[in-house]
């Protein structure tokens, strides 16, 4: 059964310490200080960023549900997650990864 916005809404904020703010055009989801997702309202497009060697396998197993985001973003690790075909639990794995990566502790390269 394909995933609601509202549904999204709700999975993206139940992590601890998820929130939400305007990002353009879209709402953006942050655990911590990084974005782990973005959320299209109007027609459900949702973004997520998973680590580059993820998002290859998870695209080919899911296919009709993950696709990089076309452009410069999709090489950067930024995934689409179809919610006309994902369903709860696909979603849920998906975004956990999102989470995950963004909470990874990255040093700034020294200038």
């Amino acid at each position: 059964m394909p995933l609601t916005v509202a549904e999204a809404k709700r999975m993206l904020m139940a992590y601890p310490k998820a929130t939400a703010a305007p990002h353009f055009d879209r709402q953006s989801y942050r655990a911590g200080r990084r974005i782990f997702a973005t959320l299209r309202e109007r027609d459900g497009g949702l973004n997520v960023m998973l680590p580059r060697e993820l998002q290859e396998t998870m695209c080919e197993a899911e296919p009709d549900v993950l696709s990089p985001v076309p452009g410069g973003w999709g090489p950067m690790g930024w995934t689409r997650l179809n919610l006309a075909t994902a369903d709860a639990a696909t979603a849920r794995s998906v975004l956990d990864e999102a989470v995950a990566e963004s909470l990874v502790n990255r040093r700034l390269k020294p200038r």
